[in-house]
Formats: C-alpha cells, structure tokens, sequence
C-alpha cells in the first residue's frame, strides 16, 4: 500500500514538472535558476532524459555556471561513468573556461 501511495506522489510530482516545463518553454526560456531547478527537480525524481535537457540548456547559454556543472559531474559520477564525470569537475574548476593559473588571484583562492 505503502509503495502504491509513495508512486503516486512521484507521479504527481513529475506531473508538475512537466506543466511547469511547459510553461517554462513558453514564458522564460532565459532564466537559468529556473532551467536550474527545473533540472534538479528531474534529476531527483527520475526522468533523466529531461534533467540533461533543462542542465545542458543552461550550459548553452552559460557554460560556466557552476552549480550545472557540478550537478551534471555528481550525476555521472553516480551513473558510473566517471569520464564524464571528470569532464565536468574540470570545468567546474576554470572560471570562464580558462585555465585556473590566468584566473584573478581572488578566485584561484
């Protein structure tokens, strides 16, 4: 009983998702805390598939945004896949994709 009210609430829950993204797609396709939670939110609860969508939409726009590029790290990370893993971790660690080395001082700390 238990297990079908636990799916019940997910499937709620991506049901939300789901309108949310679509009105995302139709309203504010710019704003990236929402692309960021959006994605989140799909990560958490499953559908993989449209986690990427939302976290490398973000990266389109904003390559270094680095709470995506942690999350899409700590993703594959939990998928196995530790080269893409790696790959994002790297850039997580340049700012503006350049090399920490040519990074202010401030950051570099």
């Amino acid at each position: 009983m238990k297990a079908g009210i636990d799916r019940a609430g997910k499937v709620f829950q991506l049901d939300k998702i789901y309108m949310a993204s679509a009105w995302f797609r139709q309203c504010r396709k710019s704003d990236v805390a929402l692309r960021f939670q959006l994605g989140m939110a799909c990560l958490k609860l499953g559908p993989d598939q449209e986690a990427s969508h939302w976290l490398q939409g973000i990266l389109w726009k904003q390559p270094d945004h680095l709470p995506t590029l942690t999350a899409l790290a700590d993703y594959y990370q939990s998928k196995g896949n530790r080269k893409m893993a790696e790959l994002y971790r790297r850039k997580a660690q340049k700012p503006t994709g350049k090399d920490i080395s040519q990074a202010p001082e401030s950051v570099r700390k």
